[in-house]
């Protein structure tokens, strides 16, 4: 803060500081919020994994989640996941 002129007191970028400091906690809720959706989702994803590796099951019974994914990826890319939806 400054004193002008006539000995009153100028706020100085308060109002720019106070927009970046609400700017930089919305970003940050957002950023917390996200990561609260997504970390269920991505501990189940590892417990899957674990399971797949530590199970006595064959990997044709209980695939991992990357098995899934690359097979997925595969069907998409090839174009027969289409044909077998469309003929469903």
């Amino acid at each position: 803060m400054n004193v002008n002129g006539s000995g009153e007191f100028e706020a100085i970028g308060v109002e720019q500081r106070v927009a970046r400091s609400s700017a930089l906690t919305a970003v940050l809720s957002t950023v917390i919020n996200v990561l609260i959706f997504l970390a269920p989702m991505v501990g189940a994803l590892i417990l899957w994994q674990l399971a797949t590796v530590v199970s006595a099951w064959p990997q044709y019974l209980l695939p991992g989640p990357l098995v899934v994914a690359a097979t997925l990826w595969k069907l998409l890319t090839s174009g027969v996941l289409l044909s077998y939806l469309l003929a469903s």
